[in-house]
């Protein structure tokens, strides 16, 4: 009886000892707190504005310089409007920011043009230029004025701005929704940037050669002028000397009379004065 006392006295022992030790040794859960993402706010290019043309898009500023002029305008237009950076604000060099641009002016314009074409005739969308004025890398240095034409407006929502000093272009480089490919625009601001330069080559060249043209009418003008005046000059000249000479015969002519005159009147004086009561005296 009293050893199966003492069994169950260890049994109950044993049993408290290995429960107090599994409390000691289980682990405290402890609860995480769920992680709430700040949403970061990207400073703006323009007014932030909605509509069925305006068009939004990601631009991260990887040019390698401060940009402190941004602009748009239709590719087709000359001069670009003012500046939609605000006063004192930089789009500095690897900040990210979105742009707002309004293009609903020009499709309706363009929906209007479509409008009065004929059906055969074709209408191109709106094509757009960005003008970036970059801040000189060195101070003193200065800025720099590069254009991103025909901006994919419509086929991108995010892009990266770029820049090439040693080609002397800009471009962008985005995910196209069109291909859903990376694609970017350096090649073609290559190829727009060669042909400015020829075409600007030809005018010059097409410039001298005027300026030349000119050159050479004027002086053979001159030497017309100049031949024309010779000749009127010689035939004043040979018309004048048969009216000297005239001039000269008649003076001497005269001077003839006038001795002989003069003679005779001597003559008849001295007869006068020398004639005496005993006749001539020499």
């Amino acid at each position: 009886m009293k050893s199966k006392l003492l069994f169950l006295s260890l049994t109950v022992i044993l049993a408290f000892a290995l429960l107090l030790g599994g409390c000691g040794n289980k682990e405290e859960v402890v609860e995480e707190e769920p992680v709430v993402e700040e949403e970061v706010s990207l400073n703006t290019i323009g007014d932030e504005i909605s509509g069925e043309h305006v068009f939004c898009i990601e631009l991260t500023n990887n040019t390698g310089s401060d940009i402190t002029g941004f602009t748009v305008k239709e590719s087709e237009e000359e001069a670009f409007p003012e500046n939609m950076l605000k006063e004192d604000d930089v789009f500095t060099a690897g900040e990210t920011r979105i742009l707002y641009y309004d293009a609903a002016e020009a499709y309706a314009a363009s929906d209007e043009e479509q409008s009065e074409a004929a059906a055969d005739e074709p209408v191109l969308e709106p094509a757009f230029d960005i003008q970036l004025t970059l801040a000189p890398a060195e101070e003193g240095g200065e800025d720099v004025e590069i254009v991103l034409h025909q901006f994919p407006f419509g086929d991108m929502e995010a892009g990266s701005l770029e820049y090439d000093a040693e080609a002397g272009v800009a471009f962008v480089t985005y995910d196209s929704l069109t291909t859903a490919q990376e694609l970017s625009t350096k090649e073609a601001e290559i190829q727009i940037k060669e042909s400015e330069e020829a075409a600007e080559a030809a005018a010059a060249e097409a410039a001298a050669a005027a300026q030349k043209e000119a050159a050479k009418q004027q002086s053979s003008s001159s030497s017309s002028s100049s031949s024309s005046s010779s000749g009127s000059s010689s035939s004043g000249s040979s018309a004048e000397k048969p009216a000297e000479s005239q001039q000269s015969e008649s003076s001497s002519g005269s001077g003839d009379s006038s001795n002989a005159n003069s003679g005779g009147s001597g003559d008849s004086g001295s007869d006068s004065g020398c004639i005496g009561d005993e006749g001539l005296v020499y």
